[in-house]
C-alpha cells in the first residue's frame, strides 16, 4: 500500500523555504547516495514488482513469461503488466503499458492502493480492486478481483464470489500456500478483513481497532501465516498486532507508550534467522525488533535498534525492506512535513540496516540534486545491484507536476553468490 494516489496542491507554500535546510541534512546524511536517474517520464501511480524484485530472474516462471515484472492501473481503469530488465533495472517498454490486463480496474486514486502480487502454488497473481462488469464505477460495483497469467500472452482476470463493497486487496507470497490468504478493506476503509482467496466463507473480520486508518498498514507475514497491523490499544497509543486469517485471533505484540505504524517482520539472515520487525516510531524514528523464545513455546518482542531522523526532514514515511547479500536493509521517506500526503514540500530517501554496525540512516539522494518529492519508493534487485524506485514531483509554488518514475542505486553492489528468494510481505 501505498502512501498517496493523488498529490494535494498547497498554495502559497514555497519549497525554497526548505532548500537549505534540506541541504545540509543531503551534505550530512551518509555515504550511499547515488545520482538519480529517470526510468520513464510516465506518470505511473502506485507501480508494484512481482517477485523478480528479490534478485532471482526466473525467465521459465508463471508459463515463461518470467517474474521481473511491474503491474499498475492507469487513470483510465487500465491495469497494465510491463516486464523489468534485470541486468538494467529499465522498464520494457518504458511507458510501463506492455500488456494490457483489464479494462475495469479501480484507478489507485478511488481506493488510496492499487494492484498488488501475490504468490502461491498458483504462480504470481494480480489482486486488484475492479468494478464489476455492466456496472457503473462506483463503490456498489467495486469488489476484488484477481489476474492470473494463462500463458501465450493472456490473462485470465475473475471477480472473487461474494466480494462487492471489497477493495485493496494485498496478500501473502510464500510459494508453498495452496492459495494466497487475502486482507483488505470496506469500501470506506473504515474496516478490514480476510479471506482465503477462493473460499468466500472463509472471511473474518480484522477486529483491531482503528485498522481502517489509511497511515496504518497491513501486511503479510510469510512462513508464520500472520497480517502485521498497527491498532489503537486500550493505553490509547497505536501498537503492532499479529492478526491470525484461520481464527480471526488478534494478538497485540507491542506494549509501550509510544505510537508504532508501518510495522514489517521477516527472517533475518543477521540474527540467525530470527523474526525482526521495522517500524515508524511516533512518526520520526525507525525502531527495530527482534523476536526471541522464552522457552514456554511463547516469544517477546525486544527493540534492539531506534534511529532518529535528521532534524530538518524529521518525519518517516512509506518504510520496506530488502534482503541482499545476507543482510537486511530498511529504506523510506524522510519528510520534511508531518502531513504524509503533502507533495508539495521536498523530502529525501534513506536507508539503514539492522544490526549496531549498519543502521546508521544513509541518504540516497546525491548532495546537490534537485529539490523534489520521492514518493513511494520500490526497491527491485538488478545485476548491478538494489534499484530504488520512486515517483518524482516538482512544485513551483503553484504548480505540481510529475516527473515519473526514477531510481537511485543504493551502492550495495551486485550479489556474491547465487540469490536464494527471501519469503517477504
Amino acid at each position: 500500500m501505498i502512501d498517496v494516489k493523488t498529490p494535494p496542491l498547497s498554495s502559497g507554500r514555497r519549497w525554497a523555504q526548505a532548500l537549505s535546510v534540506v541541504a545540509l541534512v543531503w551534505a550530512a546524511a551518509g555515504a550511499h547516495a547515488g545520482s538519480e536517474v529517470q526510468v520513464t517520464s510516465a506518470n505511473i501511480i502506485d507501480f508494484e514488482f512481482d517477485w523478480g524484485r528479490d534478485g532471482v530472474d526466473c525467465p521459465r516462471c508463471n508459463q515463461g513469461a518470467g517474474n521481473s515484472r511491474l503491474a499498475f492501473v492507469d487513470s483510465n481503469k487500465q491495469l497494465w503488466v510491463a516486464a523489468v530488465d534485470p541486468a538494467t533495472g529499465s522498464f520494457l517498454p518504458a511507458s510501463g503499458m506492455g500488456q494490457l490486463v483489464d479494462s475495469r480496474a479501480a484507478p489507485p486514486q478511488a481506493y488510496l492502493n492499487g494492484p498488488e502480487w501475490v504468490r502461491s502454488a498458483l504462480g504470481s497473481q494480480i489482486v486488484f480492486t475492479r468494478y464489476q462488469p455492466g456496472m457503473f464505477p462506483s463503490n456498489q460495483s467495486a469488489g476484488l478481483a484477481t489476474a492470473t497469467d494463462a500463458g501465450n500472452g493472456t490473462w485470465s482476470v475473475a471477480m472473487l464470489g461474494t466480494s462487492l463493497g471489497k477493495v485493496n486487496p494485498m496478500g501473502s507470497t510464500d510459494p508453498t500456500d495452496a492459495q494466497p490468504t487475502l486482507h483488505y478493506q470496506n469500501t470506506s476503509t473504515s474496516y478490514a478483513y480476510s479471506r482465503l482467496e477462493n473460499i468466500p466463507s472463509s472471511e473474518l473480520p480484522i477486529t483491531v481497532s482503528g485498522q481502517g486508518d489509511a497511515s496504518s498498514f497491513r501486511r503479510s507475514v510469510d512462513g508464520l501465516d500472520k497480517v502485521v497491523v498497527s491498532g489503537k490499544a486500550s493505553n490509547g497509543y497505536y501498537q503492532i498486532y499479529f492478526y491470525d486469517p484461520v481464527t480471526g485471533v488478534s494478538d497485540q505484540i507491542t506494549h509501550e507508550k509510544v505510537n508504532l505504524k508501518g510495522a514489517l517482520v521477516w527472517r533475518a539472515p543477521e540474527y540467525d534467522g530470527d523474526y525482526v520487525m521495522a517500524a515508524v516510531q511516533n512518526g520520526v524514528a525507525i525502531v527495530i525488533y527482534r523476536r526471541t523464545a522464552n522457552g514456554d513455546g511463547t516469544f517477546t518482542w525486544n527493540k534492539i535498534i531506534k534511529r532518529q531522523l535528521p532534524s530538518a526532514t524529521p518525519y518517516a514515511w512509506s518504510p520496506e525492506f530488502f534482503i541482499h547479500n545476507g543482510k537486511s536493509y530498511v529504506f523510506f521517506q524522510m519528510n520534511t512535513s508531518s502531513n504524509w500526503n503533502d507533495y508539495t514540500k521536498p523530502n529525501l530517501l534513506a536507508m539503514m540496516g539492522i544490526t549496531d554496525d549498519s543502521s546508521q540512516i544513509q541518504k540516497l539522494v546525491a548532495s546537490g540534486a534537485k529539490s523534489r518529492a520521492r514518493t513511494d519508493p520500490e526497491y527491485f534487485v538488478t545485476a548491478q545491484g538494489p534499484f530504488i524506485y520512486y515517483n518524482r514531483y516538482a512544485y513551483d509554488g503553484a504548480t505540481l507536476t510529475s516527473e515519473g518514475i526514477w531510481r537511485v542505486d543504493t551502492g550495495l553492489g551486485p550479489a556474491v553468490a547465487p540469490t536464494v528468494s527471501p519469503k517477504t510481505r
